[in-house]
């Protein structure tokens, strides 16, 4: 065995040899062990005796292998656990562990002295349900974190905790057990400690999905690859995620795949100056195996830790049809929700953009009873549109032409070719307020497409509210 050699590999040299290894690392991060579960994945720095996590399979030598030779011998203590000391390497390197040829875990190890670019004022509380792996991944760039008791956590707690770690600013990354069994539960729990939160592989995520994508910034999220830039993140390949959650609040995607769905993306939490980050990346399959990876991640906690901006004063929507009769929370969520976040947060509504909820309240604005911004929105979704109602919706959006943003969903013959030419001349105004078209036609709507219009009214300025912290059925809420 080999383990105290140094695995001398300059960056060209790396990147060549994973390359060619690709074929048979697309394998370990379907990740199936022999017993067909996941392979686990560790963190460390080199000449570090981590404990090994190992996929269930019988007793027996396991190695520590890489770039086609063995480097060490694991020491089994168990079917499931084993040490071994990490060889010195000069790049971050993975290393698959192996008994009779068979993956059984892999382990990611850093140079020594590897130091991540970090804010030492910064302070990371990693959630005791937290996976394994970020806590051993921080240890490893030498990021300032500290392993807290969830349940308990207060935020007299987190005060405490910065004072003796001597930080001024702190983020909760927080797993399955406490994130709790819906949205509700994490939004209490983010009440009770009073902190920005990001929020791994949560039960309540959307389920997995076995899918090769790419990474792509939004222009909220353009500030996290700054340090890796465009180009790392689009070869940063993605072959898993869980879906993301498929409820109605003020979200604002940071990451998002080519067609638009999150993989990253704050979402408005009971404290306004306090995100709630949702993560739905296999982390442990992407971290310290490609360019910016590190950074990326990195990147995400110093966003959530920032101070909120301010929400500018939120637009309403006006909606053109239908009629109020068929708003129904069980075909159309995101517009009810809309209007009943309008009405609990007791925000000002102008006459004519009560449409469809009589109940929406009519408070006059405090600032001089300036009308608040409006996006018109037209649901071609569901039954037939009439001549009549055609007519009268191609006329109001004539009457404000490009002045206003307009959101068309579904489609229907008896108006679709008459908003295909609205758009051009829209486009041929040049006018900044755009028509944005989501053909999706079903009732009630897919997961999917629940988050696509979520995060554009968001991106329009149309408040959806935060999570709340109790069902709107709750006797509490």
């Amino acid at each position: 065995m080999h383990s105290h050699d140094t695995v001398n590999l300059n960056r060209s040299a790396f990147r060549t040899a994973i390359a060619f290894a690709i074929a048979a690392l697309c394998a370990l991060i379907a990740a199936e062990s022999p017993a067909g579960e996941a392979i686990p994945v560790g963190f460390c720095r080199g000449g570090e005796r981590p404990a090994l996590r190992l996929a269930d399979a019988p007793a027996g030598q396991a190695v520590l292998r890489a770039f086609g030779r063995d480097w060490a011998e694991v020491e089994r203590d168990g079917e499931r656990r084993g040490t071994v000391r990490a060889p010195e390497v000069r790049v971050p390197t993975l290393f698959t562990i192996e008994t009779a040829n068979r993956p059984i875990g892999e382990l990611i190890v850093y140079p020594a002295q590897h130091a991540a670019e970090w804010d030492a004022e910064l302070l990371v509380c990693v959630g005791d349900d937290v996976p394994a792996w970020f806590a051993e991944w921080l240890s490893a760039l030498g990021v300032p974190h500290r392993i807290v008791e969830t349940p308990s956590l207060t935020a007299e707690k987190l005060s405490r905790i910065l004072a003796e770690r001597k930080a001024r600013r702190i983020v909760v990354a927080i797993g399955a057990r406490n994130g709790g069994s819906e949205p509700e539960a994490l939004a209490r729990r983010q009440r009770q400690v009073a902190a920005p939160m990001v929020a791994f592989d949560l039960s309540w995520f959307g389920p997995p999905l076995e899918e090769r994508t790419t990474l792509h910034a939004t222009a909220a999220g353009s500030e996290i690859v700054a340090a890796s830039g465009p180009r790392a993140l689009a070869e940063i390949p993605v072959t898993s995620r869980r879906s993301p959650w498929n409820g109605v609040a003020r979200r604002v995607a940071w990451l998002a795949t080519p067609d638009g769905q999150p993989v990253i993306e704050a979402a408005a939490g009971p404290l306004p100056g306090h995100p709630l980050v949702f993560s739905y990346l296999p982390w442990q399959r992407i971290l310290g195996r490609y360019d910016g990876a590190d950074d990326l991640l990195l990147g995400v906690l110093r966003k959530a830790a920032a101070p909120a901006k301010p929400w500018p004063r939120p637009a309403v929507l006006r909606l053109l049809l239908p009629e109020g009769t068929m708003v129904e929370s069980a075909t159309r969520p995101v517009l009810t929700r809309h209007a009943a976040w309008l009405k609990e947060s007791d925000q000002s509504v102008p006459e004519r953009s009560r449409p469809f909820h009589d109940e929406w309240p009519t408070i006059p604005n405090t600032a001089a009873d300036i009308a608040p911004p409006e996006v018109l929105l037209v649901d071609l979704r569901g039954p037939a549109v009439s001549r009549g109602d055609a007519e009268r919706v191609i006329t109001a959006l004539e009457s404000s032409l490009g002045r206003q943003p307009v959101v068309i969903l579904g489609e229907d013959s008896a108006i679709d070719a008459r908003l295909d030419e609205l758009a051009k001349r829209i486009a041929e105004k040049r006018r900044p307020a755009a028509l944005h078209r989501l053909p999706a036609d079903d009732l009630p709507p897919g997961d999917a497409h629940v988050v696509e219009l979520v995060l554009l009214l968001t991106r329009l300025g149309v408040d959806l509210g935060p999570i709340p912290e109790q069902k709107p059925n709750s006797p509490n809420h």
